[in-house]
């Protein structure tokens, strides 16, 4: 059950938090031996902030969308009261940017150099 409650968060810390939970499940679905494929893929084929060599292998939208599960992000029902949908997709895109960057080793960093704030709806 989500209630509403108004919080502002840190956008990078909140992707970061997204980020090494969407690497961690990541890391439990694949062998070591598919990862270093993936990444692999990844460098050399150069795939753009919306592509991703885990989507050959899976479907990867599954473990993100458990990963913002697990931080607490709900999805965006198309309705007033829940985070906006194009917040929802940013995080969603920017925590797997940074995953992908981390090469799924869920070793990513807070930086303060980019800032962002999110009213957002948690679980109760």
């Amino acid at each position: 059950m989500y209630k509403r409650k108004k919080i502002i968060v840190q956008s990078t810390d909140l992707e970061v938090q997204i980020a090494n939970e969407f690497s961690k499940i990541i890391r439990e679905w694949f062998t070591q031996e598919e990862l270093e494929k993936i990444n692999k893929e990844n460098r050399e084929r150069r795939y753009d902030n919306l592509l991703c060599a885990t989507q050959d292998y899976s479907d990867a939208n599954m473990a993100m969308d458990e990963a913002m599960e697990k931080c607490n992000v709900p999805r965006p029902s198309f309705s007033e009261n829940d985070i906006d949908d194009a917040d929802y997709c940013h995080l969603w895109g920017k925590a797997w940017q940074l995953s992908k960057e981390d090469e799924f080793k869920g070793t990513v960093k807070s930086s303060s150099s980019h800032r962002e704030s999110y009213d957002v709806e948690v679980y109760a």
